[in-house]
């Protein structure tokens, strides 16, 4: 156990880092360029992300639960690279769609963001043939490289050289297209090479259901901005996004501790050993978000202009809202890690189908307008909580080839 929660702490710490650069582009964008320019950029992660982890697979978290009788690497990085370019052409189309009323203003922006995330989700599922074997280590340098250079190239590129948002988006592309090639491919090579006779028809409904479940996730925070964004501004994006950023740095965190114990429970025989390790994981998270809903709730007035500044005055009683949705997020997440661990992914899926369903009646119920987007995420959440731990108290009754 000692090891587990180190690995644990290792994975976590490197997945805060890749987090916190994101959420650092998020506060660059306000000071460089505005909240416009910050609206776009959220409404543009709004498509891209939910349509690049359905065609990605959710890859490190297949390969790092498969069973061995399905396990075929290279089959899966086939199937993960025609996903990752249908993604790739669907995000231009509709990110083109939705920002037509600014005509081409932000289509650079755009492909920028597009083409960035075609190489991060590349190298994230490679991440999944280390972490089947424990290998936390190589993980957590190359993401804790991949954080550090992301935030030092837009930083140089947007402060300092004062280039427009799209050239600093090309020039992290850039530089995270070199970290792959000279990074996670070449690390990997090795244990990619195992293929399996007939393996991706085998797998591939498994990758489609684990890539569908990725990405219906990313849609529950997504709806409110493409609500947002089509129907009322892209300030008002920019606010909602400026907001949902912090609780997702600690939904990154706690990504970091499921993928650690992913391998670990599936692997876990005894019902005892499987409730022991999901109880410290949930601990963990349930301490993460406790605390960031008190420091939203004590300091939130403070916060939001102190980081983003003077325009995002007035919604710290929002931030303190959204935290307490973080709280029932980080939870909801361990209980789909444990349902993966035990190859319950139609299950996991509808879960996630479930809060985004919520979401979406949420909006439709309000007024749009920021306070709609944070009231659905959280009636998102708190769904996809109740419904997750129904699927995980079935997984317990039915016993499920647990050996004591």
């Amino acid at each position: 156990m000692r090891r587990l929660a180190q690995h644990a702490a290792l994975n976590a710490a490197a997945n805060a880092a890749a987090s916190a650069s994101q959420w650092l582009l998020v506060v660059m964008f306000a000071h460089l360029y505005g909240k416009d320019t910050l609206g776009a950029y959220g409404l543009t992660l709004a498509v891209v992300s939910p349509l690049f982890l359905l065609g990605g697979l959710n890859l490190r978290a297949l390969a790092s639960s498969l069973p061995e009788s399905a396990y075929a690497p290279r089959q899966l990085l086939q199937l993960q690279a025609w996903g990752v370019t249908v993604a790739a052409l669907a995000s231009v189309v509709a990110g083109a769609f939705l920002l037509r009323d600014h005509g081409f203003a932000y289509t650079g922006l755009l492909v920028a963001v597009v083409v960035a995330k075609v190489v991060d989700t590349l190298a994230e599922g490679r991440y999944g043939f280390l972490q089947r074997q424990h290998r936390t280590g190589p993980i957590a340098r190359r993401k804790f490289a991949r954080a550090v250079l992301t935030v030092a190239t837009f930083a140089v590129l947007a402060h300092w050289a004062r280039l427009p948002p799209a050239l600093a988006m090309a020039g992290v592309f850039a530089g995270s297209a070199a970290l792959y090639l000279l990074g996670e491919r070449a690390a990997t090579a090795k244990l990619a090479d195992h293929t399996a006779p007939n393996a991706a028809a085998r797998v591939l409904p498994l990758a489609l259901l684990s890539g569908a479940a990725a990405a219906v996730d990313a849609l529950v925070i997504a709806i409110p901005r493409l609500e947002l964004g089509n129907g009322v501004d892209l300030a008002s994006v920019a606010l909602f996004t400026a907001l949902i950023q912090i609780p997702m740095i600690g939904a990154v965190i706690v990504s970091g501790i499921g993928h650690t114990m992913i391998s670990r429970l599936r692997t876990a025989r005894a019902c005892s050993d499987y409730l022991r390790m999901l109880a410290s994981a949930q601990g963990s998270v349930a301490f993460l978000g406790l605390a960031g809903a008190a420091v939203a709730g004590l300091w939130g007035d403070r916060l939001m202009p102190l980081v983003y500044g003077r325009e995002f005055s007035h919604t710290g009683g929002q931030l303190a809202i959204v935290m307490w949705g973080g709280l029932a997020w980080y939870l909801a997440s361990m209980n789909g890690i444990a349902l993966q661990a035990r190859g319950r992914y139609r299950a996991h899926l509808v879960t996630i189908c479930a809060a985004a369903v919520a979401a979406g009646v949420a909006m439709a119920l309000q007024t749009p307008g920021v306070l709609a987007g944070v009231n659905a995420y959280v009636a998102a959440m708190v769904t996809r909580l109740a419904v997750s731990t129904a699927a995980l108290l079935e997984v317990f009754i039915h016993h499920d080839g647990w050996q004591d």
